[in-house]
């Protein structure tokens, strides 16, 4: 089985963590994503419109944008100052 961040979960996933803070931090997260692929990418008139051969939306889907995103997330860190 694989492991993935929350925000990448279904309703149906997500709903066994009923009660939980971590359901609004997800829903928070899966909402900032999608207006973010919004702004740049998917919306009528945003890339994907204005430049169909440089970001053809069959490439440039919001799934797509999840596993980017997914992939940087599970690479990043933070390194506290040992100083």
């Amino acid at each position: 089985d694989e492991v993935n961040p929350t925000f990448t979960w279904s309703d149906e996933d997500l709903a066994f963590l009923d009660g939980s803070p971590v359901v609004a931090a997800t829903q928070s997260m899966q909402n900032k994503l999608k207006f973010e692929y919004d702004a740049l990418l998917g919306a009528p008139g945003k890339l994907c419109d204005s430049h169909p051969t440089v970001f053809p939306r069959e490439h440039f889907t919001f799934e797509n944008w999840l596993w980017a995103f997914t992939n940087l997330f599970s690479r990043a860190i933070r390194l506290r100052n040992m100083k």
